[in-house]
């Protein structure tokens, strides 16, 4: 039982770096994305607000969460 926490542990000190390089991809093809898009002022906003969101988790060390939001937006702008 003892390995299995172990080898647990391991994969998830594995995947954190992962999704932290994965955050400021994800910015920049919202970013890229949103220069193109052709959307209302308050969905703009919204994109807007779950871009810098995505922008803070990352800086928080919080990249799943990061990931997750920058995907939204995405997703709002149809990408």
């Amino acid at each position: 039982m003892k390995s299995f926490f172990v080898a647990a542990t391991i994969l998830v000190g594995l995947a954190t770096p992962s999704f932290a390089g994965e955050c400021p991809a994800l910015v920049q093809k919202a970013e890229e994305a949103m220069r193109a898009a052709t959307l209302d002022e308050a969905m703009m906003n919204k994109v807007m607000e779950h871009i810098a969101l995505g922008k803070s988790q990352h800086a928080d060390g919080k990249h799943e969460e990061s990931a997750a939001t920058l995907k939204d937006a995405l997703q709002l702008m149809g990408v």
